[in-house]
């Protein structure tokens, strides 16, 4: 069964399910438009594509929320559309949410397609395994595809108990020929390889355990499944390309944040079982200066550490996996939302370093304006991530977004 099959089937469901229980009801409808330059520092260092600094698009996000009088139903839906002036695989669309929920007391039933995240650190979100990376959007893997899925929760005074099913499995959608922030040698468009029979359709599974004591909160989860993050093969049919394979594996999590005053301590650490088992954590803090600058900002400041002994070929992305994260958060005291953070990554042994600056702000209560600039130096040294034209795509990007 396809993706579009499964989503009409779970669509029909949702509605009927919805039908029956709502009597009554609340509509609530957001949509978004958004104008996006990215322009890059220097020249594509590929003979064989077009040769641009600057890249375009136009993205559309529609939301509708319907939620029953007594809240214990709620049916959401969150599309995405992006029209890009260069990349073909740039222009894509994707539902991240549409959903049918329903709570009460300490019980609650998700069924549909939705987002989940897991994490509490900056520079790397390790525990975060649910859904799969929206590449083409961002590189920092901070936008997600929806995934479809059965979701049972229980909530209780000892904790909370959440329990996933998972009946299909989202590939990574990279970036084109013609598209910047690639490999060296091109990704197969149309084929990919898995370790399970079942491909696409492997049924995979998580639950996930959260409470807190006294300042500290924490969680544990186990995942078992197809991994996000695939191997890369070389296929040759008279022209050499990058073929993903996914893999089979079984991840533990762990999550920890300890708050004291002006303090965030911050720990995630994942244990996965693959064909060499890997262990990785992030370990770190954030400590706030509030009411500086004039009373009128609060400034964080952030430090972690990384660790990994991966020593398969799984990154697709620019990444620091070992090394250290510092960084700061400015926070104005202010109605416009505004939020700065600015961070850089660096990777010792190999010499190579991100620099990350992110910057948004509300110019109206229905127009925002977001920019964002990032930097790699000698990233293609590490290992994992193959030959690439990150290097020589160091870019600064501005968009505004208008809700209505």
């Amino acid at each position: 069964m396809q993706l579009h099959q499964i989503i009409v089937s779970v669509l029909s469901l949702i509605i009927t399910l919805f039908s029956n229980c709502v009597l009554s009801y609340t509509v609530d409808n957001i949509n978004s438009i958004g104008i996006e330059e990215r322009y890059f520092f220097s020249k594509t260092v590929f003979d064989s594509m077009p040769d641009y600094r600057s890249q375009y698009s136009l993205t559309v996000e529609p939301e509708l929320r319907v939620s029953s009088d007594d809240r214990k139903n709620k049916f959401q839906f969150l599309g995405f559309y992006r029209q890009d002036s260069i990349d073909d695989n740039r222009t894509h669309g994707d539902i991240r949410e549409l959903y049918w929920s329903y709570e009460t007391g300490d019980v609650e039933v998700l069924l549909g397609v939705n987002k989940v995240f897991w994490g509490v650190t900056e520079s790397r979100h390790l525990v975060d395994v649910i859904n799969q990376t929206d590449f083409v959007e961002n590189v920092d893997q901070e936008d997600k595809l929806g995934q479809p899925m059965l979701m049972l929760a229980l909530q209780k005074g000892w904790g909370e108990l959440s329990f996933f099913i998972l009946p299909y499995f989202r590939e990574i959608n990279f970036p084109s020929e013609d598209g910047r922030l690639r490999f060296t040698t091109p990704i197969h468009p149309d084929i990919s390889f898995y370790e399970s029979r079942d491909q696409q359709q492997h049924n995979d599974y998580a639950f996930r355990y959260s409470h807190y004591i006294s300042d500290v909160d924490f969680a544990f989860s186990v995942f078992d499944g197809t991994n996000r993050r695939p191997l890369f093969l070389r296929y040759n049919d008279g022209k050499e390309w990058l073929v993903p394979f996914y893999i089979q594996m079984r991840q533990y999590g762990i999550e920890a944040q300890y708050t004291r005053d002006a303090w965030l301590w911050k720990l995630e650490s994942i244990y996965r079982k693959l064909e060499a088992n890997n262990l990785a954590y992030v370990l770190g803090f954030e400590y706030t200066f509030y009411q500086t600058l004039g009373n009128n900002f609060d400034t964080g400041v952030l430090f972690e550490v990384l660790g990994d002994d991966n020593n398969l070929q799984l990154l697709y992305s620019p990444e620091i996996n070992k090394g250290y994260f510092i960084g700061t958060r400015i926070t104005p005291n202010d109605t416009h939302e505004t939020e700065f953070l600015l961070g850089v990554a660096f990777q010792k042994e190999i010499h190579a370093s991100i620099f990350n600056l992110e910057f948004s702000r509300l110019i109206t209560n229905n127009l925002k304006v977001a920019m964002e600039v990032r930097v790699f130096n000698g990233i293609n040294r590490n290992k994992f991530t193959f030959e690439s034209s990150f290097e020589h795509d160091d870019y600064a990007q501005l968009k505004l977004n208008w809700k209505f």
